[in-house]
């Protein structure tokens, strides 16, 4: 699947988190692509979805803001997002 392709359904990631099964719905984000080739689905080929959770279960670390592309998708102040994305992209960069 080529880059385009892979950001196009990360970007309409409406469906199950493919390690929970929840409704992603309200977690429609996308994250730099070092980030999800590494920890995405399916070696992060740009199929399947991941909710918030199970992203930082993978990763071992919850995200912070500069996880996440700067992108339309990524605008906070949305009523459609989970409490939990916003919180996420709100946070700024941890110490250490």
């Amino acid at each position: 699947m080529n880059r385009a392709a892979r950001r196009a359904s990360r970007r309409l990631s409406r469906g199950p988190c493919s390690d929970c099964g929840d409704d992603t719905g309200a977690e429609d984000y996308m994250v730099h692509d070092h980030i999800w080739r590494e920890y995405g689905p399916n070696g992060g080929d740009g199929t399947g979805l991941l909710c918030i959770g199970c992203l930082e279960h993978r990763m071992g670390r919850e995200l912070w803001a500069g996880d996440f592309t700067h992108c339309l998708l990524n605008l906070f102040g949305d009523p459609d997002k989970s409490d939990r994305l916003e919180s996420r992209l709100r946070r700024p960069h941890p110490p250490g």
